[in-house]
């Protein structure tokens, strides 16, 4: 259906977007390698874009940055290694898991470095002080989690452990995106008895957040003014407060939330839009200056010369009001919310219902899941997906 209506849905600027949303939807209807195809493709676009042309910035100065190709959003770029580590798991390649979620840790680790140079080029055309802008969020309670599962199937229990650390170092330390307990599961991951059957679950809920624009006008006189259009992302409200678990043999077990991927995007944008407020303001201003000069242009002088320098002076005006539109371009379907747990069960195939309860604990959408489970130098994870 979305390759039916790419052309409709998404503008020919779109590439990378198109690859993100479709890489999703491949993934949460379990046709993982075309998952895998889109999300490497997304990928190679967001470090081709990043390597951008002149021409293409020679447009956002004078237009917006909606004229270039869609770059992605710093937490698009590490999640979809999050999602291709499990389209691996899933196709039966944990060591190729392992990559991508190192990949995944990487990108945090050195993103402030990322902005450190645009940031200060750009600041420095609105006479600006340079101060760096800081990265708060550089490690990810998820990315640990899957790792840590992932080290313990390779048999690899001191790179298990250090992970086991991390996890909890990144709720100590992070806690304006882990307001919540480290699962109360986890401890048990680092001590799973050999050959005992281990069944995880990994569920996503929610959407992930949206963009809107915050627009801005300050009057210089009484015919001249600045337009700033910024973008702002905003979580998206998610209807499931709880995600419960009902096993075949009648166990059940609550998920306790392990990353709030909204709150992560809130804060990996705060690099991105200190570099794009930074643009935004010397491109209104000298939007501005040329409908100033002209105005002042245009009193000093008589007749016809007069009268089409007023003319550019208002063309001018109105095309910044026009032109300045901030970018509100992001990724669909990414989740808003991870949800992990961990639970003993016997070899062979497992029935898991998984529920999804509001804040009254009513059952807003359930899915049962089969897994043939394995002994646990296997990784036995089931996924579900709910956008409610």
């Amino acid at each position: 259906m979305l390759l039916q209506e790419r052309r409709t849905i998404y503008a020919a600027q779109d590439e990378l977007l198109y690859h993100l949303d479709a890489g999703l939807i491949a993934h949460a209807a379990k046709d993982y390698r075309a998952s895998i195809e889109h999300l490497e493709t997304a990928e190679r676009l967001i470090e081709e874009h990043y390597t951008k042309s002149l021409t293409a910035e020679i447009g956002t100065f004078l237009a917006n940055d909606t004229v270039r190709p869609y770059r992605g959003e710093d937490y698009e770029d590490v999640y979809l290694n999050i999602f291709l580590a499990l389209n691996h798991y899933h196709l039966g390649d944990i060591e190729r898991m392992m990559v991508e979620l190192r990949r995944a840790d990487i990108k945090l680790r050195t993103l402030s470095n990322k902005y450190e140079q645009p940031l200060q080029r750009a600041q420095s055309g609105i006479h600006r002080d340079y101060a760096p802008v800081v990265m708060r969020f550089t490690n990810s309670a998820l990315v640990r989690y899957i790792s840590l599962l992932g080290y313990r199937a390779l048999g690899k229990p001191d790179d298990m452990r250090l992970d086991f650390e991390l996890l909890q170092d990144a709720f100590k330390t992070q806690p304006f995106v882990y307001p919540f307990r480290v699962p109360s599961t986890i401890e048990q991951e680092v001590s799973v008895p050999p050959h005992s059957g281990r069944l995880n679950f990994i569920v996503f809920t929610g959407r992930g957040p949206e963009k809107f624009q915050t627009t801005q006008r300050l009057l210089i006189d009484d015919y001249h003014y600045i337009k700033i259009a910024l973008p702002e992302i905003r979580p998206r409200y998610s209807m499931v407060e709880r995600v419960r678990i009902t096993l075949s043999d009648g166990r059940s077990m609550y998920l306790e939330p392990i990353e709030q991927m909204d709150a992560v995007a809130q804060e990996t944008f705060r690099l991105h839009l200190a570099l794009i407020e930074a643009k935004t303001v010397a491109r209104a201003l000298a939007k501005s200056t040329v409908s100033l000069i002209a105005d002042a242009a245009s009193e000093q002088t008589e007749g016809k010369t007069s009268d089409w320098l007023s003319f550019a002076a208002m063309f001018f005006q109105l095309f910044q009001e026009v032109s300045e539109q901030a970018d509100v371009r992001i990724a669909r379907y990414l989740p808003g919310q991870a949800w992990v747990g961990g639970i003993d069960v016997p070899y062979g195939r497992v029935s898991a219902n998984v529920q999804f309860l509001d804040w009254k604990q009513n059952v807003i959408e359930s899915q049962t899941v089969v897994k043939n489970v394995e002994r646990s130098d296997k990784l036995n994870i089931i996924e579900a997906f709910s956008q409610r």
